[in-house]
């Protein structure tokens, strides 16, 4: 269990206090002499033993230096140091040094054994004492990342409480996340494209889900620790994803920020194989902002399902919009959109992925075809008299749809006659039913409305009952602009008029608007105008002092 050094420079008192050792019941595993301090001291630097005993005076390197230059190469040994009456000064500097007891000659063995004893003791008692921290560390390592989870996830997933903020900024100490108090801060959330797809194709689901957030987190943790130069904390939160908050303090920093989560989506497709998408909050802000930094993030990741996913979402980088996917034919709200909205040219194109339809169906015979298209068509046509067409024929006596797919036994006849039947409908809904003028005044109403809100593409096609897809279309095709492009009109706009009152600050203004973060609100203003803020109030003749 123990170790023991004895060192002297006379073989009768070193061999002696040897044999007298290895007889006692002291649990030594090893037992060690040396006949001076060099010769201990190398055998401490190789076999480290727990206890030396030796002799302050000998001929070569005395006790006192061995334990001198022990300490020195940070082998800190516990020693007993042997002595004679007129070395008391030595004995005194050997106790500075970290010698645990002494002894004076002639050694009496019973008192030499009871410090030895006593030494040992002490030493079990620092082992098991070491082996408790270890543990607690160990513990503590466990627990740390899962209660950073709760705090953080009860902090910035409700609306933040004033009353609290004594509560949080001890919990956060505690938890060696004090800075979060101090800082500006950038908040990003990670998700998983498609998780529960993925997890289903891999085998097991709940278990790949598992497999695949663990290994998100420690890509992104590892990311981050080598190449952020600032303060960050990674946390899984609810709905399997993980957000990040980290130092940040002005454009350079969002930068930087920026091109890890690109990295990060980077090594994540690499490494664990999947896609992910990155939201970053539009601004950057203290504690109290962070629900609300966070709601953004979550509004920007929306957009995904617009603008596609494995991509970082970031609210300047969304102006210039993305090409928009496809119409899917299974979305039967896309397809009702084409019917309301679409040009006859357009619904044949959407029409011409009829095989794309047919095979996510999974059908087999051509009669599982016909109850798949007949199943569709019916579901379009409620969606139809929802919207006010009156053509209810097919939902009156659907058996006459039937009997007319019936007759068609092939995939291009099928298509051709599917074409024909919301051909048909197309213009039929049109004329019994709102324009497409009317769903844009409508959109154009409330974003004037809520344009100083947090407003995406989806969720004002949800306002005006229509596919973000369609809505997008309808702005470009009608408009001849983007969504956003018309949004950032209305509130520059907007921010002109107030520019012209000098009762609001630029910084007050950028947060009328729209705009969390004012250096970004004032790129976007000289972008559409050609001048900052203060230099269009300064053309303006408005003193800001």
């Amino acid at each position: 269990m123990y170790s023991i050094l004895i060192v002297d420079d006379e073989i009768e008192i070193r061999e002696g206090l040897a044999a007298r050792l290895s007889r006692e019941n002291l649990g030594l595993t090893a037992l060690y002499t040396a006949a001076d301090g060099d010769e201990g001291l190398a055998i401490v630097e190789k076999e480290k033993p727990d206890l030396v005993i030796t002799d302050i005076k000998m001929n070569r390197m005395s006790g006192l230096e061995l334990i001198r230059q022990a300490r020195e190469k940070g082998l800190f040994i516990r020693t007993i140091v042997i002595s004679g009456y007129d070395d008391f000064d030595l004995v005194r500097e050997a106790l500075l040094l970290g010698a645990a007891d002494y002894l004076l000659k002639p050694i009496q063995t019973a008192e030499l054994l009871k410090v030895i004893r006593r030494t040992l003791d002490q030493i079990r008692v620092e082992w098991n004492d070491m082996e408790l921290q270890q543990r607690l560390k160990g513990e503590l390592r466990l627990a740390l990342p899962r209660s950073r989870a709760e705090t953080l996830t009860e902090l910035i997933e409700s609306p933040y409480q004033s009353f609290k903020e004594i509560s949080f900024s001890s919990r956060l100490a505690a938890l060696e996340l004090s800075w979060l108090n101090k800082d500006s801060m950038a908040l990003l959330v990670f998700e998983v494209d498609d998780l529960n797809i993925v997890a289903e194709q891999r085998g097991t689901p709940e278990l790949e889900k598992r497999l695949i957030l663990f290994g998100i987190g420690n890509v992104v943790q590892q990311t981050w620790e080598e190449m952020f130069p600032g303060r960050f904390v990674l946390y899984p939160s609810a709905n399997d994803r993980w957000v990040l908050i980290g130092e940040c303090g002005g454009d350079e920093d969002r930068e930087r920020v920026a091109a890890l989560a690109l990295e990060s989506i980077k090594r994540v497709n690499l490494y664990v194989k999947v896609n992910i998408s990155i939201a970053i909050s539009p601004g950057i802000g203290l504690l109290p902002l962070l629900p609300q930094l966070y709601r953004e993030a979550l509004a920007l990741l929306e957009q995904k399902a617009v603008y596609g996913g494995n991509r970082l979402l970031q609210d300047h980088e969304l102006e210039a919009e993305a090409e928009l996917p496809e119409i899917a034919l299974q979305d039967s709200a896309a397809m009702m959109d084409v019917i309301r909205y679409g040009s006859e040219q357009e619904l044949k194109e959407a029409l011409s992925r009829f095989d794309l339809l047919v095979l996510i169906w999974k059908k087999g015979p051509i009669s599982d075809v016909q109850q798949g298209l007949f199943g569709w068509l019916m579901d379009l046509f409620q969606k139809a008299r929802g919207l006010g067409w009156k053509g209810e024929d097919w939902l009156r006596n659907p058996i006459l749809l039937w009997e007319q797919l019936e007759r068609y036994n092939t995939l291009e006849s099928l298509q051709s006659k599917t074409e024909a039947l919301l051909l048909q409908l197309s213009r039929e809904v049109k004329e019994q039913t709102g324009s497409q003028n009317q769903i844009l005044k409508e959109a154009d109403a409330y974003m004037r409305k809520r344009f100083n809100c947090n407003l995406s593409l989806t969720t004002v096609a949800s306002e005006v009952h229509v596919t973000p897809v369609w809505l997008s279309k309808l702005f470009k095709k009608e408009m001849n602009r983007t969504f956003l492009e018309h949004l950032t009109d209305i509130r520059i706009e907007k921010a002109k008029e107030m520019l012209g009152d000098v009762k609001y600050r630029v910084y007050h203004i950028s947060q009328e608007v729209g705009y969390r973060d004012p250096v970004h609100f004032a790129k976007i203003f000289r972008k559409y105008t050609g001048l900052s803020p203060m230099d269009f109030r300064q053309l303006k003749g408005v003193d800001d002092e």
